[in-house]
């Protein structure tokens, strides 16, 4: 969580949407769950991360039944800085909706996050079991296998995924740095190549050929990719650490929030 002062860009917005959402309402002070959630991410978007926090603990109330609120809700506590608060949120509310598949896929999104993989390979295999083709589920879970060393399994479920979006350069991406953790280098060198240039996330892809290129004992070529993004001695460092042994979890792969 950021600092403590409240901006007054932050307050000032808040204040706004407060005299809108009261009209016709004169002297009531009760907030619906959709005015704190609007109130919250205007915070956020002024960097009033206090206000932002406090809002989104409190967007929850009244919106038990609301699937799509309540995964707004818990996103903006992630972005907050509070993963317990989210969890919390989303728990609950699976307890009003059991089963629902939104809930579930955030939920093991967030258990992914988190460090909590094999919790979050429960949650989206439930999702999975209802709509087998849920591309972010079928991302998701090949993270968190990758997260307990299962990099077959984790293979499997993302070439599931680039048969639904082959052109997706971070599944590719998640293949990839998949492969390098399996120890397969020229396969996940050969993976990365063609994405090198092209796509939002160039540079991640770059810099992830990069490791892989280091990995492989190729120092001038990941020189080349890497540039000054990495110090002389902090590639031969990494290149002599990942020659002994493969890392133990897939820190560049992707995973969206929603």
């Amino acid at each position: 969580m950021r600092g403590g002062s409240w901006r007054l860009g932050g307050i000032f917005v808040a204040c706004g949407l407060l005299a809108a959402c009261s009209g016709g309402q004169r002297g009531s002070t009760e907030l619906t769950s959709g005015t704190r959630l609007r109130i919250a991410q205007a915070a956020e978007a002024s960097g009033n991360a206090d206000l932002a926090a406090e809002m989104y603990g409190r967007a929850g109330i009244g919106a038990e039944g609301d699937p799509a609120t309540q995964i707004k809700i818990a996103d903006g506590l992630i972005r907050s800085g509070q993963m317990p608060a989210a969890d919390e949120q989303l728990q609950q509310a699976l307890k009003a909706k059991p089963g629902q598949v939104d809930l579930l896929r955030a939920l093991g999104l967030l258990h992914v996050m988190s460090g909590r993989p094999e919790q979050a390979i429960v949650e989206l295999d439930q999702v999975l079991a209802t709509k087998q083709q849920d591309l972010r589920a079928l991302v998701a879970k090949g993270v968190a296998l990758d997260l307990i060393h299962n990099h077959t399994d984790a293979q499997a479920v993302y070439r599931q995924a680039l048969v639904l979006s082959p052109d997706d350069s971070d599944i590719r991406n998640n293949m990839a740095v998949s492969m390098m953790l399996e120890g397969r280098l020229a396969e996940a060198a050969a993976m990365l190549a063609p994405l090198e240039n092209t796509g939002a996330r160039a540079d991640r892809m770059k810099n992830n050929l990069g490791i892989i290129q280091a990995a492989s004992g190729n120092a001038n070529e990941a020189r080349r990719l890497l540039g000054d993004s990495v110090s002389p001695e902090t590639l031969m460092a990494l290149t002599r650490a990942l020659a002994k042994a493969p890392a133990s979890a897939p820190a560049a792969a992707t995973v969206s929030a929603r």
